[in-house]
């Protein structure tokens, strides 16, 4: 391998990984992770019709909205009993979850609201789900159900009774082309508002010589333009006539693709990379991906070749994949990653995590060692100077005299006694209040000498809970791209992953919960 030939790029903790242009069709791609919740595997993935948001279902609910590399916009989680099976978005932004005790309507602002779409548990048990104008379809322990624009529910009693594996909804004139994985057949049928039922229905019988194909573990429909880098042109043209697409069939061993207005398939078996099963496919990037139990795989051709995707999800198991021209999200036992073919500039870190200049700003608030203490303290020295002595004094005096005075007179005989009683009190209050400037402290205070020994415990301080923090932050983004690196199923990959959540751990207690609230 020449240098070259790959590219990785390494900035302040974050891990980019670039694809050679050879290998991804549409320059190079970089995959940036997204934090729903620490340690939540997520094994549903869905991009509304625009892809402005994305819906993220896992056994905790759902988390729904914009995943555009902004760490401000936190999507919201809505609680559900049981893992999320799949998901879709509706024309109204509703979304469709298929979880383990049924079907789920979500609107934006509201609580998911389950919708009983027949009797029994074969009804409640949803698999699939696909959404397309309006109209939307269901595979379920009892068979496929159908809703049009009118939002009623019904079994399509036109294929087979038992239960349905998979369905797909691609538009067809004022209505809608079916496909359903039912009694282990591949069935056709046409929708059309006012009939629940259906016309056309057939079975779709795949060609001689695809014996060993096995049960159908994946729909997908490619308009016209997307299949324009497959092996047979032969099959572009029939389905490039207009309004023309393709149905893709994934297997266990192999790739199908339908015309259905040439009514031609064509089949390949590809050498899948480690023995892997595929179970999800997805158009994005210019590329086709495949989502297997060993890792993500990607191919310029449905025809191949077929290789491992590029770490950290080349080699990670691959539950959920959601596509759009622009980008491709992924969900893997690490987390979701986001592939896009330009490096998000607002990213923090491949690993998701908040930035490092971040989290130490908060760390340092929370501790009371930010750099802004220090300069109060600095300033309150300089001031101090010029704040003069402030003297109060309050006096209270008081005075008290008195005094009797007795005599006795005699005139005509008759005997008189005389008393004279003087009182007299003072009282005197006082309060002073004077105020003594140095002007000499104005220049230089003495105290400014206790205040620069403070200051210089409190910059090592300072220095010495950045490089705690600096070095759990980074051991951590260490440990999540050893993970990534790693084979699926080799038991240092859980080991690495418990390490990143210990960090995570310390982490939060240095920024004072912080860290988690990043997470949630």
């Amino acid at each position: 391998m020449r240098i070259s030939d790959w590219t990785v790029i390494a900035l302040c903790g974050a891990l980019f990984v670039q694809v050679p242009a050879s290998l991804s069709g549409a320059g190079s791609l970089y995959w940036r992770r997204l934090d729903a919740e620490s340690g939540v595997p997520i094994g549903a993935l869905a991009l509304d019709a625009e892809g402005r948001e994305l819906a993220l279902g896992s056994d905790r609910g759902v988390w729904r909205g914009p995943w555009e590399g902004s760490l401000a916009t936190r999507p919201r989680r809505q609680p559900l009993q049981g893992p999320v099976r799949d998901l879709a978005f509706g024309l109204d932004g509703s979304l469709w979850v298929a979880a383990a005790d049924g079907l789920y309507e979500l609107r934006r602002d509201a609580w998911p609201r389950r919708v009983d779409v027949g009797v029994g548990e074969g009804a409640r048990d949803v698999r699939r789900i696909s959404v397309s104008q309006g109209w939307a379809a269901l595979a379920t322990g009892a068979g496929v159900y159908v809703a049009g624009p009118d939002r009623r529910w019904r079994r399509f009693a036109a294929m087979p009774p038992g239960p349905a594996s998979l369905v797909a909804l691609h538009p067809e004139g004022d209505g809608q082309r079916l496909y359903a994985c039912s009694g282990g057949s591949l069935w056709s049928a046409s929708l059309g508002i006012g009939r629940a039922g259906a016309s056309e229905v057939r079975r779709l019988a795949v060609p001689s010589g695809s014996v060993g194909l096995g049960e159908a573990l994946d729909l997908f429909i490619l308009p016209a333009a997307s299949t324009a880098t497959d092996a047979s042109a032969q099959l572009h043209e029939a389905a490039a006539e207009r309004g023309g697409h393709a149905l893709g069939v994934v297997y266990r061993a192999a790739l199908a693709l339908y015309a259905p207005l040439a009514q031609r398939w064509e089949i390949w078996r590809p050498h899948w990379p480690a023995a892997s099963v595929p179970h999800r496919y997805a158009h994005g990037l210019g590329r086709h991906w495949l989502a297997t139990d060993r890792g993500l795989l990607v191919a310029p051709q449905l025809a191949g070749p077929w290789r491992r995707a590029r770490p950290p999800l080349g080699g990670l198991a691959t539950p959920a994949l959601a596509g759009r021209p622009d980008a491709l999200y992924a969900a893997s036992v690490l987390g979701v990653f986001r592939g896009s073919a330009e490096v998000d500039g607002s990213s923090p870190s491949a690993s998701g995590d908040p930035p490092i200049a971040r989290l130490q700003q908060v760390v340092l608030a929370f501790q009371g060692l930010s750099p802004a203490s220090g300069d109060a303290l600095r300033a309150g020295a300089a001031r101090r100077g010029w704040w003069p002595k402030l003297s109060v004094g309050l006096g209270y005096a008081t005075e008290g005299s008195w005094s009797d005075d007795f005599d006795e007179s005699i005139a005509s005989g008759v005997s008189r006694y005389l008393h004279d009683r003087e009182r007299e009190r003072e009282r005197e209050y006082e309060i002073g209040v004077a105020l003594a400037w140095d002007l000499g402290d104005a220049a230089f205070h003495p105290e400014e000498v206790d205040v620069s020994r403070e200051l210089r415990a409190l910059v090592q301080l300072r220095a010495d809970v950045l490089d705690e923090v600096t070095q759990l932050y980074f051991e951590r983004q260490r440990a999540l791209a050893e993970a990534a690196l790693l084979p699926e199923g080799d038991a240092r990959v859980g080991a690495l992953a418990l390490r990143a959540r210990e960090l995570a751990a310390r982490l939060d207690g240095w920024s004072g919960g912080w860290w988690s609230e990043q997470s949630r």
